[in-house]
């Protein structure tokens, strides 16, 4: 750290924040955390590698069981407020076409202690970009945020488990979240390893648990988990009345505590005209009048009043060397793409970072490795199912569906990387399929056989099939829409493509396999007809030495026989031998 201030100051990169879009008119960040258990009974250990014994869930009888609870307390607070909306835009119910479970963590009340929460920025925060550390001053009045929070949980068919939790504003907010305290949250998405478990980069006072210092996002996450799961059962309860009780977290389980790899993605939800008629202005002015394209245009009246209306200090307002740009489009290329950096872009960064993944006339969808973003103009379905998810159902589902596809794709690619290059064994340098290669050669020379390499590889393909393949999402939704906005954003993050590179390279794997092994049982026969010559010819010998025996009293006509007979098998395997080996 005391290098990154050094490197700040030697950069003359110190600023302070000055907001366009001060106050944001509804914002929710809904973060996904993959639950993972500890070993336990059920893990099997024998001649293979030690893995555990994975189940997925049917969610077709959790479903049916969850019907028959239709008007208890249970069904009324976690799953309804879900099901209602989706089964509205579905082809299917929970378990069809790869729809999964979802459903809130609690039913408590938006007001209670235990949804509130305050969002702490630090006075001064730094981040570094292209090699250069800057050091951005916080105003007092942006320091902190009072947000509510809102969790539930995801189960998929495929045994994954996502404990989803969102921040959310309130309905009536008075505090400012501006660009840059959502730039601040995308960064813990971005860098997990470095942000998601400091609370000095961003922390939280949480209501439920007063007196305490603030919390990380990561030491919220995994309190929240701890207290769910210490609750009674009679309780509305994600944990106790619907995961233990359906059998989708056995007695036997113990989850792994949270760590930052376990973020899996984040989800941004902004309602604000603004920001929409913005990002409309940047499709215009790229895609229709190229003239101001080359960046000319005049600096934003709202960059102005915000410089005016901004207190006098010591650092200036956060600015590029070059201006040339509307500051309303630097700002928005850099929440599109995570970019604290954004008045630094030129111009194709600004144009790139600005393409909409999925647009509509009151929406425009953005995705980034690490987070789906969606900006629209009036929301009907987010303010309607904020106090009870948080955010909107339809983006929830879209975007967990992609974050599952896309592990589901990752442990595809893990799998194949094993068979290729037995990854098991940590090389900088390795041969593609040498196991395989090594069972061509043996069934070439006369020893070894190879049939342990085929089975593990065989063992490799059919767990890919079984935990990955069959488990991706199908037709989900029913409207052209939600359609087209889901298989534009698999579309963007390479879903597609991976699969069909995965698969392909598969079969052809699996078709060099079957080439190899019949060339094997070829070799194995052909060898085996050999042995069976030679023990005929040996059987030859036996009766000729007997015949000598019985028509001449001499004993060196049968030893002459059995010798010339025996060089002729020798010369007949030789030649066999050579002209195999040509």
């Amino acid at each position: 750290m005391q290098l990154q201030r050094q490197s700040a100051a030697s950069d003359g990169r110190t600023f302070r924040e000055v907001p366009i879009f001060g106050q944001l008119r509804a914002t929710a960040f809904s973060y996904a955390f993959e639950l993972t258990l500890e070993k336990a009974a059920g893990w099997r250990v024998g001649r293979r590698r030690t893995e555990p014994a994975r189940t997925a869930f049917r969610l077709r009888d959790i479903q049916a069981a969850l019907a028959r609870e239709t008007g208890s307390a249970t069904h009324a607070c976690l799953v309804e407020p879900l099901r209602s909306f989706l089964d509205d835009v579905t082809n299917g119910g929970i378990g069809s076409n790869g729809r999964p479970l979802i459903f809130a963590a609690s039913g408590s009340a938006i007001d209670s202690a235990e949804r509130r929460l305050t969002l702490i920025r630090p006075e001064c925060w730094r981040y570094e970009f292209e090699g250069k550390c800057t050091e951005l001053h916080v105003p007092d009045a942006a320091r902190r945020t009072a947000l509510r929070l809102q969790d539930g949980f995801c189960v998929f068919e495929s045994g994954r488990i996502f404990y989803v939790l969102t921040l959310t504003q309130p309905l009536d907010p008075v505090d400012s979240l501006d660009e840059y305290g959502v730039l601040q949250l995308q960064q813990l998405a971005i860098e997990p390893e470095l942000r998601i478990d400091d609370a000095e980069y961003l922390g939280f006072e949480w209501e439920a648990e007063t007196g305490r210092p603030p919390l990380s996002l990561l030491a919220l996450a995994e309190r929240r988990l701890q207290l769910l799961e210490a609750e009674a059962v009679e309780a509305p309860n994600g944990v106790a009345s619907i995961l233990r009780r359906h059998g989708l977290l056995r007695p036997q389980d113990r989850r792994r505590p949270l760590a930052p790899d376990a973020l899996r993605s984040l989800c941004v939800a902004i309602e604000d005209e603004r920001l929409l008629d913005t990002a409309q202005r940047a499709e215009r002015l790229f895609d229709g009048d190229r003239g101001q394209g080359s960046g000319t245009s005049l600096i934003d009246a709202e960059w102005e009043k915000a410089i005016a209306a901004s207190p006098p200090g010591a650092q200036p307002p956060h600015r590029g060397t070059d201006d040339d740009f509307a500051r309303s489009l630097l700002v928005f290329a850099g929440l599109a793409q995570g970019i604290p950096d954004f008045p630094y872009q030129d111009e194709s960064e600004v144009h790139d970072s600005t393409r909409a993944t999925y647009r509509s006339v009151e929406s425009a969808m953005y995705v980034h490795p690490c987070f789906l973003m969606e900006v629209a103009k009036s929301w009907r379905t987010f303010n309607a199912k904020r106090p009870e998810i948080g955010t909107c159902p339809y983006l929830l589902l879209k975007w967990l569906v992609a974050t599952h596809d896309e592990l589901i794709v990752c442990d595809m690619e893990a799998q194949l990387d094993r068979m290729l290059y037995d990854a098991d064994r940590i090389a900088a340098r390795s041969e593609p399929m040498s196991d395989v290669a090594q069972v061509l050669d043996t069934a070439i020379h006369f020893f070894g056989s190879g049939n342990r390499i085929i089975e593990r590889n065989l063992e490799r393909r059919l767990t890919l099939f079984r935990w990955a393949s069959i488990y991706r999402s199908g037709n989900l939704f029913r409207y052209p829409r939600e359609r087209e906005a889901l298989a534009a954003v698999q579309q963007s993050m390479g879903t597609d493509a991976r699969f069909q590179r995965t698969h392909e390279t598969v079969d052809r794997i699996e078709a060099l396999i079957e080439d190899v092994s019949n060339l094997k049982g070829s070799y194995g026969q052909a060898r085996t007809n050999r042995i069976l010559l030679a023990l005929a010819l040996l059987g030859v010998i036996g009766a000729a030495k007997d015949i000598g025996e019985l028509i001449s009293p001499v004993r060196w006509t049968s030893i002459a026989i059995g010798a010339g007979l025996a060089a002729l098998l020798v010369l007949l395997t030789i030649g066999d031998r050579f002209a195999r080996r040509r």
